[in-house]
């Protein structure tokens, strides 16, 4: 079972990972971790595998466990961090 989630934003780069603050707080408690591997990229862990990479015009998130997945439903897992994303990236 995998994620994957693109949002679009609008953001200066410099400006992304401190509006990310509140999501990272967010996965944190879904016990998702963010490992900054650099500038503009990051490694998930914790009970999960995946990648978040900050581009120009858009955020994406790849999310692969199947029990993170499994504990909160695959579509509603990928919601709570889409809406989060949405919330944050303006």
């Amino acid at each position: 079972m995998a994620i994957h989630i693109k949002e679009s934003h609008s953001l200066a780069h410099d400006s992304i990972k401190a509006k990310l603050k509140p999501v990272e707080s967010s996965l944190k408690a879904k016990n998702i971790n963010l490992n900054w591997t650099s500038d503009k990229e990051a490694s998930l862990n914790g009970f999960v595998s995946g990648k978040l990479k900050l581009e120009s015009q858009h955020v994406e998130l790849s999310i692969e466990s199947n029990m993170v997945i499994k504990l909160y439903g695959e579509k509603k897992l990928e919601q709570l961090i889409r809406d989060e994303l949405k919330k944050h990236l303006v």
